[in-house]
């Protein structure tokens, strides 16, 4: 079987266990889908895995549904492999569709969900590059990382490392005003 269609079949099958019947299978598979992403080649990736992403986010089983999960650990574990899937698919779709998800969970009311996504912040300054160029969104969210500084829990977190680390990927203060601009707050 050619390349192309092993890459296809595997994720038809993917799909089918995002589709389960049982509530238990769909979550399982989605709670992988960023390492899933990563093993499929590129060409075929991005629009079938922003495709069943996208499903999952709109899942009518609250256990299935990523980010509206009322479980804290569920929200925790996106927040910990949102980039995986970001790196799969790209700067647009990541831009355009998961930098929202990933600042919904920046503004989490649980501070360990909250914690969890700023620590992956310098993962998204590296996919979000400002030598991509990829346009500023309208709007400014910037306060999510103000709220987020100001969290007194989160403050007290090791992961402010990772917020204040997020400078070593980007050349100077203009590239950073850029990437705030570009909506990671």
């Amino acid at each position: 079987m050619p390349g192309g269609k092993i890459q296809m079949k595997k994720i038809a099958i993917y799909s089918q266990l995002c589709q389960d019947d049982m509530p238990m299978v769909k979550r399982s598979a989605a709670s992988n889908l960023g390492k899933f992403a990563a093993t499929v080649e590129t060409a075929h990736s991005k629009a079938d895995i922003m495709s069943i992403f996208e499903d999952l986010t709109k899942d009518d089983q609250d256990s299935v549904r990523l980010l509206a999960d009322k479980s804290w650990r569920v929200r925790y574990m996106v927040a910990n492999q949102l980039y995986e899937l970001c790196e799969v698919v790209g700067p647009e779709p990541t831009r355009s569709d998961l930098v929202p998800a990933y600042v919904r969970l920046l503004h989490d009311n649980e501070a360990e969900v909250r914690i969890a996504a700023a620590g992956k912040v310098t993962k998204f300054c590296w996919i979000l590059n400002p030598k991509l160029a990829i346009p500023p969104p309208p709007g400014n969210d910037i306060q999510a990382f103000i709220d987020l500084l100001n969290d007194e829990l989160a403050a007290r977190s090791p992961t402010t490392d990772h917020v204040e680390g997020c400078d070593l990927c980007l050349d100077d203060f203009d590239a950073q005003l850029q990437l705030l601009n570009a909506g990671i707050n």
